[in-house]
């Protein structure tokens, strides 16, 4: 009785809302947009000319991420094998560089030409862009720079305080260049020539810029340089802050990061080396060295751990406290997790490690 009831109900509702529009024809057509609170940058290229349309979802995304309670988690250790994403094409590219951009709902993957190698003419760099929930690729983000370049890049999150982020890049030039990552996407497809169409660009104040680190605790960006040195800038206009002169301290820069405002982490040829910040200088702590040639670390924000890949070492992780104590190793199983461990990012979403394996031409995610 109670179900026929309400299907009654139900029933005289639509029939009353029937009448009203037929009883009003004059009445404005009113237009009802579904969206998703996901941002999908194939969404963004479609509404790109529907600027009111664009409007009202942004503003309705603001409202919802600032209420959201985003819990973020960090890596649990565990090494079990989630998945994994390869370039488009796999016989042609490298996995190099990684980062995940949560505004824009895409995994960036900076890629390059095997061919280089071998000192063989190759392709340029280019970002290939693959979904973050799905993992599908979507895009490539190709620059306007010449064939066998290279570029750099580091991601700026929610920039301009309206949820967009930006990429801090450079390439041969000695500038340094910050480019919106939403122009960027709708761009894809054509060359990007970001050294036009920037946010700001840096003075020329670099011999050869090398990796590229955001600490937006500070509003900086540092930026390795071939002279054995970090070149600090002003993350809002770019503007030339203080060059840091390490000296005979390090070979060479392969990467540097931060676990927080006061403890940095570079690694070069030799181990890694972690420095505490005293005033305006930065003081070496403690250098990790086990005979490897670590290649690239990575801080994680929720543990604080320092998590380091070893280059030749194959299927080689390492993760130790931020003041330097060894906490795990992880030794993979050849041919089957990765080979030659890279760049790393962690997905704080999920808890994943994702790795570029340059070996077997992949990205792994591991939880």
């Amino acid at each position: 009785m109670q179900n026929h009831m309400d299907t009654a109900h139900d029933r005289m509702k639509f029939n009353n809302t029937h009448d009203y529009h037929h009883d009003h024809p004059h009445q404005p057509d009113v237009k009802l947009i579904l969206c998703s609170l996901v941002e999908n940058f194939t969404c963004s290229m479609e509404l790109k000319d529907e600027d009111d349309e664009w409007m009202m979802m942004k503003k309705l995304k603001e409202t919802m991420n600032i209420t959201k309670n985003k819990k973020k988690k960090g890596f649990l250790m565990n090494f079990h094998f989630v998945q994994e994403i390869v370039p488009k094409p796999k016989s042609t590219y490298i996995p190099e560089l990684i980062y995940i951009s949560y505004n824009h709902s895409c995994i960036l993957l900076k890629v390059y030409d095997m061919n280089r190698l071998y000192n063989e003419a190759s392709m340029k760099d280019v970002i290939q862009v693959f979904d973050l929930y799905t993992r599908e690729f979507k895009t490539t983000i190709d620059f306007s720079i010449s064939e066998n370049d290279s570029i750099e890049f580091a991601l700026q999150e929610n920039y301009d305080g309206h949820n967009n982020d930006a990429i801090i890049m450079h390439s041969t030039s000695k500038h340094v260049y910050k480019c919106d990552l939403r122009t960027m996407l709708l761009q894809s497809g054509n060359e990007f020539k970001f050294m036009e169409n920037y946010v700001w660009k840096s003075e020329s104040c670099f011999l050869s810029p090398r990796r590229i680190t955001i600490l937006n605790s500070t509003n900086q960006c540092y930026i390795c340089d071939s002279n054995y040195s970090l070149v600090v800038l002003n993350l809002h206009f770019g503007t030339f802050i203080q060059r840091i002169d390490l000296g005979s301290q390090l070979s060479s820069f392969s990467h540097i990061d931060f676990v927080d405002s006061s403890t940095m982490v570079l690694c070069d040829d030799h181990g890694v080396s972690i420095y505490n910040r005293k005033d305006d200088s930065w003081v070496k702590m403690k250098t990790i060295n086990n005979g490897h040639r670590y290649h690239s670390i990575l801080c994680d924000s929720i543990s604080h751990h320092i998590i380091i890949s070893n280059q030749l070492a194959a299927g080689y992780i390492q993760i130790f406290t931020s003041s330097g104590e060894l906490v795990k190793t992880f030794q993979a199983m050849l041919n089957e997790d990765f080979i030659t461990p890279r760049a790393m990012c962690i997905n704080y979403l999920t808890g994943e490690l994702l790795i570029c394996d340059s070996s077997s031409q992949r990205v792994v995610f591991f939880q």
